[in-house]
């Protein structure tokens, strides 16, 4: 019996499979394995970059308007000073009554014990084309509001423009329902 012998590898075989391997590469072998190749990994990744990098510049345009907001608060905090105007914490007027969200800031052309006194400036206010109505407060008084808004530059900007109406006493003030000081 012959010693079994393998075949002698020709060189010609060896040069076929390094050519099938460096033509391939590990792509052919992921392909055959339904592994994705190279091309789709780099798609992947390059989408991963692409969506960090609109997170990166979302976040800096809200950092940017984040910044704006607050100078344009501390500029409508410094006009509502130079105005000399008050404005006073909803929880020194025992607190703002209401069954629906209240925004933060108001301006408050009258505040009236009598409901029907506050009824009669409410239809001037409205006649004049303002957004008004009656915020019932905590003390008892009925307090009629004018231009609600979440933020003190808009606030600060309807004050002036409502505080030339001959309907707003000089007296008028803000109140401030939120939970910011001024």
């Amino acid at each position: 019996m012959r010693p079994y012998c393998m075949k002698p590898i020709n060189f010609l075989t060896i040069l076929t499979l390094a050519a099938l391997l460096c033509s391939g590469g590990c792509d052919m072998f992921r392909k055959i394995a339904g592994r994705p190749v190279s091309s789709e990994i780099e798609a992947v990744k390059a989408a991963a970059e692409a969506e960090k990098a609109a997170a990166r510049k979302a976040d800096s345009l809200a950092i940017v308007a984040a910044r704006k907001a607050r100078a344009d608060s501390a500029a409508a905090v410094k006009l509502l000073d130079s105005l000399k105007v008050n404005v006073i914490h909803s929880s020194a007027m025992g607190g703002a009554i209401s069954d629906v969200r209240i925004p933060a800031y108001h301006i408050v052309v009258g505040s009236f014990k009598n409901m029907d006194n506050a009824g009669t400036l409410l239809e001037k206010v409205l006649a004049s084309g303002y957004p008004a109505s009656i915020l019932r407060l905590g003390n008892g008084y009925a307090a009629v509001i004018v231009c609600p808004s979440d933020r003190i530059s808009d606030i600060a900007d309807a004050y002036v423009r409502v505080s030339r109406e001959s309907f707003c006493p000089r007296g008028a003030w803000i109140l401030n329902n939120s939970d910011k000081t001024l």
